[in-house]
């Protein structure tokens, strides 16, 4: 089986597909992209490489965006801390 990846032309999200073709150079097909929420156009950009682009790196890679992203948003502070005892 041959991995293939794919591009969205407007916002290069990549869209993986597993094959056992050849590699579809020149290839292009439309498709509903999750990113722009509306059909783009997926351009063949390359052949994947399984240690690089293979499903359980895949989901280290969004783990560590979602990981990075919640450290960079302010945390809100406990509610029981702002009160006040009367």
């Amino acid at each position: 089986m041959i991995l293939h990846i794919f591009e969205c032309s407007k916002c290069q999200r990549q869209q993986k597909h597993v094959t056992s073709t050849p590699s579809p150079l020149g290839l292009s097909y439309m498709s509903e992209c999750a990113t722009c929420n509306k059909i783009q156009t997926f351009k063949f950009i390359r052949e994947g490489n399984r240690k690089e682009d293979w499903y359980t790196n895949t989901l280290r890679q969004i783990n560590k965006k979602k990981s990075e992203n919640q450290s960079d948003k302010a945390r809100r502070k406990n509610d029981d801390i702002d009160r006040v005892a009367i």
